[in-house]
Formats: structure tokens, C-alpha cells, sequence
């Protein structure tokens, strides 16, 4: 029920862009996503919503959806959520992440106010992601497949670091 509900939050917390740009950006990840044969769903966000199982039992929620474009460019973003976490944020943990974003060749983790619940019990709920942007232009689904393993790895793997291998909530 967890998971629904964050899933709910994240595409709801997605950037929404509605227009032709969103349109072509949306088949262009549709073709893509094809290509490297993922399974996926749709959210009513624009959102594509995979999970990515690993070789070890586990699994990961990844997602992939349009950002604003930068100076003409279409952008897409992936994302992986890792865990829920609390402010202030400890220090260790601070650390932890802004140490491994920048030993990563590609990558970086964030933390965003993620909306939870329904209507009547609303509430944020501090998460930290896995993420990577990168531009359409010339992408190929090769590529792109390579980037979403890599992200759902690093979220994969930060989540059993900070909360243990038995865990394995996203």
C-alpha cells in the first residue's frame, strides 16, 4: 500500500508539461523505451513507470519523464526513489550522498518533499531519489536502457546501504 501511495505522490510530484513538446518528447520516450524492451506504464502524469528486478530478488521502481526544455533541447528525467527520510537531514547521511554524487560517473541523488496520502489525510514525506537528466537529441534506446539500470543500481544500492539488504521497499 506504501508503494502505491508513493507512487501515487511521484506522479503526481512530476513535472507536468502539457503542449506538443510534452507530446513529441512522450512518444519519443515511448519509442525508446520500446526499443531497449522495457515494460512500462503510462501514468497520468506522462510519467513511464518500470520496474527493474534484479539478478539478487530484489527490484526497483524507475521512472521517466519530460523536463522543460533547455535552450531548444528536450530533456528527460529518470528517476529512482532510494528512501524516506526526515529533516533535518543527519549528517552522516548528508555527507554520504553528496560524497557518492560525486564519485559517480554519472548520476546524482536529491531529496524532494514528496505529496502522500489522499485528500482527506494529505501530507509531504521527505525522499531521496537516484537521478540523471539527459537530452532526447540523438538518443538511443541502448543508452537509454544503460542509464536506467544505472540509476535503479544506485538507488538499489544506497537504499541496502542505509537501510539494510533485507529492505527492499521501492
Amino acid at each position: 500500500m506504501q508503494r502505491s501511495l508513493l507512487c501515487l505522490a511521484l506522479a503526481l510530484a512530476t513535472g507536468l508539461l502539457s503542449g506538443p513538446v510534452a507530446a513529441d518528447t512522450n512518444s519519443t520516450i515511448h519509442r525508446l523505451l520500446n526499443g531497449a524492451q522495457f515494460e512500462y506504464q503510462v501514468l497520468e502524469s506522462g510519467a513511464c513507470r518500470m520496474e527493474i528486478e534484479f539478478t539478487d530478488g530484489r527490484s526497483q521502481l524507475i521512472f521517466v519523464t519530460p523536463m522543460e526544455p533547455l535552450e531548444g533541447h528536450q530533456l528527460i528525467e529518470v528517476y529512482s526513489p532510494v528512501m524516506q527520510v526526515d529533516f533535518p537531514l543527519e549528517e552522516r547521511l548528508s555527507r554520504r550522498l553528496l560524497t557518492a554524487t560525486g564519485n559517480q560517473k554519472i548520476g546524482y541523488y536529491g531529496i524532494e518533499e514528496v505529496e502522500m496520502g489522499d485528500a482527506e489525510a494529505e501530507r509531504t514525506q521527505a525522499t531521496v531519489f537516484a537521478y540523471h537528466n539527459l537530452p532526447v537529441d540523438g538518443l538511443s534506446s541502448d543508452v537509454l536502457k544503460t542509464i536506467l539500470l544505472t540509476v535503479a543500481e544506485l538507488a538499489d544500492e544506497m537504499e541496502k546501504e542505509q537501510l539494510g539488504a533485507s529492505s527492499d521497499d521501492y
